[in-house]
C-alpha cells in the first residue's frame, strides 16, 4: 500500500507543475500581440555569445573526400492523370464566290412590309438592391473560374443572355427579370418595375445607352427612367430571339418563326416570309462590313438583306449547315456562324473564303454561342462540352468543362470584358467567370502523389519542376505531369529543394534519403540518364530545407540541424558552430552576384559569408527579428529577407549598411511571407498566409512600392503557401506550391 505522506508529497508536486503551466499559458496570452518584441529581446540572449557585426575567420570544421558513387538508372514514368483538356481545331476553307444574281441584284426580290408602331410608355420603377454572397470556385476548380447561382442569391440557375452596360455592370437575362450585378449586388426588374413581362429572352445596350429587352412577342426599351413597350407589333408565339445594332443605328430584331425586323425609329420594317426571306425562322442577326445584313436561321442557311433586296444563300448550295444559332463579328469584320454539328464557320470578306472550322479529333459538336478577344482568340459556347477556344495563332488552348472548374456545360452565351475576363452564361448553372490570365490549380485530381508541394523549380529550357511531401518530384510538360523513379525510391521521398547545375543537372534535397544529382542526357534535352545517390551516411539530410549552386559551382546545403555542408567536385567541406556559424540550426541561404553567401539561421539572424570570411547580422545590426528565414537576391543584386513573423526587409544593393523595411501597417502587404518570386517586369510576388501579394515599384523611386492582396476570393486554392513554393516561367506565369496543390497566376 502506498505511503500517505508520499501520495501527498505527489499532489502537491502536480499542483505547483500545473500551477506553473497555467501562469506560462496566461503569459503567453497576454504577451502574443507583443510576440515580436518579446521574441527579438529573447533572442538577444540567445545571440549575445556570438560576435555581431564583425567580420571573423570562416574555417572549415572538417572535409573528405566522397567515396565513388554509382550510377543508378532511372526512369520518367507518365502520372495518372492530365492536368488539362486541350482544344485543337482544324479547318476547311473554300472560296466565298456569289453566283449570278447574288447579293446587290435588286430585281430578285420584293420590297418589304413597313408597319407604324405605337409603343405604351411608362415609368421604369427602381427596384431594391439585394447583397449577393461573394462569388467563390468549385472545389475542383483548376483554373481562376469563379461562379455566381442560387447559393450566392440569384433568382434562378438559367442565364441566356449576358450585357454589360458603359460603367462595367453585368446584366443577365433570365425568366425571372433582368438581373443587373454590381459585383456584390444584383437589381431584379420585372413586370412590377415596368417591363412588359418578367422573361428576358435577349438583350442589348445601344450606341445611346438604352436597352432592350426581349420577350416573347414584345419588346421592352428603356432609358433608365421610363419603359417603352412594343407589344401588337410582333407574334404573341414568336420568341425574340436576337436584338441588333447596325452602323447606321438601325436596330434590328430576329422573331423565332417570323423573320427579321429593322427598327428605324419611327417603323418597323418586316422582312419575312411573305418578303422572300428563307431564313424565316431567324435566331441570330449581324452586319458585314459592306452594310449587308445576315440572317441566320434555325432550319435554313443564312440570308442577305441589303436595302429591298433579300438574298438567300440556300441557292448556292450546301454553305456549312442548316442551323445557325449565334452570329459574331471579329475585328478584322468576318462573320462567326456558331452552328449545330458543324462547330463554327467564318466568313471572311478579307480574302474572300470561308473557314469552316471543326475539332480535331472529335465528331460533330453544338456551339450555341461565340465571341473574340482582343487577341483574336475565339471563345466557344457549346451545348454540352463546356467552352472551347480556337487560338489566333492555332496552338493548343485549355478546354473548360464541369471537369477542371465549370458550373455547367451548356453554355447559353459568352462576353468578354474590356479587362479580358470571360463570362460565361449556362443553362442550369448561373454564371461563371473565367480569368484566362489568371490562376490554374494542380492537384492530386491530376495524378499526383501528394496534395502538399513543398518546392518548384524551372530549368533553362523552362521546364517545371514540383516536389512533394511525400510522393518524389514530377516534371511539367506540354500539360502533363510525370513522376521520377530510381531502385533507391526517389519517388516516395519528401522533397526539400531543387536547383540545377553549370552542367545543366538536376539536385535534388530530401528529408531523409540523401541528396540526389540526376544527369541530363544533353543541354537540351529534358530526358536524363541516370543519378548520383549521396547517401545520409556522407550528406546529412534531415532537413535541408534549401540548396544553392555557388559561383564556384559547388553545391551549398544548408541544413537545419548540422550547419552548412559544400560539395565541390570530389570533396565534402562541413561548417558548423565551430567555423564560427551562431548555430547548426540553418535555414536557407542566397548568393549576391560578387559571391557574398546570406544564410538564414534559426534565432540567430543572417550568417554573410564572404570568400573566408563570416560576419553575423542580427537586430542589433537593423534586422526586424533574428527570426530569419528565406533570404531572395533580386534582378538588381537586392537581398530580400523574410522572418518567421510578418515583416520584410530590403537590403540594397546587397550593402549590408543599408536596410528599409516593410511592415503589414505600411499597407504594402498582410501575412507572414514564405516564398518570394520576381517576374520578367521585376514585379515581387510574395506567397504570405494572408493571400498572394503583387509587390510593384510605384513609379516614383526605386523603394516605395504599391501592391495588390490576391485572396481565395480572386481564385486561389489555400494559404498556405509552402517556402520555396514560388517559381516563374517563361511565360510569366508563377508558380506556387501549397498544401492543396499548386496555385498559377
Amino acid at each position: 500500500m502506498p505511503n500517505p505522506k508520499h501520495v501527498l508529497k505527489y499532489f502537491y508536486q502536480i499542483l505547483i507543475i500545473s500551477f506553473l503551466i497555467l501562469s506560462c499559458s496566461e503569459q503567453n496570452k497576454n504577451n502574443q500581440s507583443n510576440q515580436i518584441k518579446e521574441e527579438d529581446t529573447t533572442l538577444h540572449l540567445a545571440a549575445d555569445s556570438i560576435v555581431h557585426g564583425v567580420w571573423q575567420p570562416f574555417l572549415v570544421d572538417s572535409s573528405w573526400s566522397l567515396p565513388e558513387v554509382g550510377v543508378i538508372p532511372n526512369y520518367l514514368l507518365p502520372s495518372a492523370g492530365d492536368t488539362n483538356i486541350w482544344s485543337e481545331f482544324d479547318s476547311i476553307v473554300r472560296p466565298l464566290e456569289y453566283p449570278e444574281g447574288g447579293p446587290g441584284d435588286t430585281t430578285l426580290h420584293v420590297v418589304p412590309l413597313t408597319v407604324k408602331i405605337n409603343p405604351v410608355i411608362v415609368p421604369l420603377i427602381m427596384p431594391e438592391p439585394q447583397e449577393l454572397y461573394p462569388m467563390r470556385s468549385v472545389t475542383n476548380a483548376n483554373y481562376d473560374i469563379q461562379y455566381l447561382d442560387i447559393e450566392q442569391g440569384l433568382p434562378g440557375s438559367g442565364v441566356p443572355e449576358l450585357a454589360m452596360d458603359s460603367i462595367g455592370r453585368l446584366w443577365m437575362a433570365s425568366v425571372n427579370g433582368a438581373i443587373c450585378y454590381d459585383g456584390k449586388r444584383q437589381f431584379v426588374f420585372t413586370k412590377e418595375n415596368g417591363l412588359l413581362a418578367d422573361r428576358i429572352t435577349t438583350m442589348l445596350f445601344d450606341s445611346r445607352g438604352n436597352l432592350w429587352l426581349g420577350h416573347a412577342g414584345g419588346i421592352s426599351v428603356t432609358d433608365g427612367l421610363k419603359v417603352l413597350k412594343f407589344d401588337g407589333e410582333f407574334s404573341d408565339d414568336g420568341d425574340i430571339t436576337q436584338i441588333y445594332e447596325d452602323s447606321k443605328h438601325n436596330i434590328w430584331i430576329t422573331s423565332a418563326g417570323y423573320g427579321a425586323y429593322c427598327f428605324n425609329g419611327d417603323s418597323l420594317v418586316l422582312y419575312g416570309k411573305d418578303q422572300g426571306l428563307e431564313a424565316f425562322y431567324s435566331g441570330c442577326i449581324v452586319e458585314d462590313p459592306l452594310g449587308r445584313i445576315w440572317v441566320g436561321a434555325y432550319d435554313k442557311e443564312p440570308s442577305i438583306i441589303s436595302g429591298d433586296t433579300i438574298f438567300n444563300t440556300t441557292y448556292w448550295g450546301p454553305l456549312w449547315t442548316y442551323i445557325e444559332f449565334h452570329a459574331e463579328k471579329d475585328p478584322e469584320g468576318s462573320i462567326l456562324f456558331s452552328t449545330y454539328g458543324a462547330g463554327v464557320s467564318k466568313v471572311s470578306f478579307k480574302d474572300n473564303k470561308i473557314y469552316d472550322i471543326k475539332r480535331k479529333g472529335h465528331q460533330a459538336y453544338v456551339v450555341q454561342t461565340s465571341a473574340v478577344d482582343a487577341d483574336g482568340n475565339i471563345w466557344l459556347g457549346t451545348e454540352t462540352d463546356g467552352v472551347m477556344c480556337v487560338s489566333a495563332d492555332h496552338t493548343p488552348m485549355p478546354h473548360f468543362t464541369t471537369e477542371n472548374g465549370l458550373t455547367d456545360n451548356t453554355i447559353t452565351d459568352i462576353l468578354i470584358d474590356d479587362y479580358g475576363i470571360i463570362w460565361v452564361s449556362t443553362l442550369a448553372g448561373g454564371i461563371c467567370k473565367i480569368n484566362p490570365h489568371g490562376f490554374e490549380h494542380h492537384n492530386e485530381q491530376q495524378g499526383l502523389a501528394s496534395n502538399t508541394v513543398m518546392t518548384t523549380f524551372i530549368d533553362h529550357l523552362g521546364t517545371i519542376y514540383a516536389g512533394f511531401w511525400p510522393g518524389g518530384f514530377y516534371q511539367y510538360e506540354n500539360g502533363l505531369w510525370r513522376n521520377f523513379y530510381d531502385d533507391d525510391n526517389i519517388h516516395k521521398a519528401i522533397i526539400l529543394d531543387i536547383e540545377e547545375d553549370k552542367d545543366y543537372n538536376l539536385i535534388v534535397s530530401t528529408h531523409g534519403y540523401g541528396i540526389r544529382k540526376f544527369f541530363r542526357t544533353h543541354p537540351d534535352s529534358n530526358s536524363f540518364y541516370g543519378n548520383a545517390h549521396y547517401y545520409t551516411n556522407v550528406i546529412p539530410s534531415g532537413l535541408t530545407y534549401d540548396l544553392l549552386i555557388d559561383k564556384d559551382s559547388g553545391i551549398f546545403i544548408t541544413d537545419y540541424s548540422t550547419g552548412i555542408i559544400k560539395i565541390l567536385h570530389d570533396s565534402v567541406f562541413w561548417f558548423t558552430e565551430s567555423s564560427n556559424l551562431p548555430s547548426a540550426s540553418m535555414h536557407s541561404s542566397a548568393q549576391t552576384e560578387n559571391g557574398d553567401i546570406w544564410a538564414a539561421s534559426a534565432n540567430h539572424g543572417i550568417s554573410l559569408i564572404r570568400k573566408n570570411q563570416i560576419k553575423q547580422i542580427t537586430t542589433r545590426e537593423g534586422l526586424l527579428s533574428n527570426n530569419a528565414r528565406w533570404p531572395f537576391v533580386d534582378s538588381e543584386n537586392n537581398v530580400w529577407i523574410t522572418y518567421s513573423t510578418p515583416g520584410l526587409t530590403k537590403i540594397i544593393n546587397g550593402n549590408e549598411d543599408s536596410m528599409i523595411h516593410f511592415l503589414p501597417e505600411d499597407g504594402l502587404f498582410t501575412g507572414k511571407i514564405n516564398s518570394i518570386t520576381e517576374d520578367n517586369f521585376g514585379t515581387l510576388w510574395l506567397a504570405t498566409n494572408m493571400g498572394i501579394v503583387n509587390m510593384s515599384h510605384n513609379g516614383q523611386s526605386p523603394n516605395e512600392y504599391q501592391s495588390i492582396l490576391y485572396t481565395p476570393a480572386d481564385g486561389l486554392k489555400a494559404l498556405d503557401y509552402m517556402a520555396h513554393s514560388g517559381t516563374i516561367d517563361s511565360n510569366n506565369v508563377i508558380w506556387f506550391g501549397t498544401r492543396q496543390g499548386l496555385d498559377l497566376c
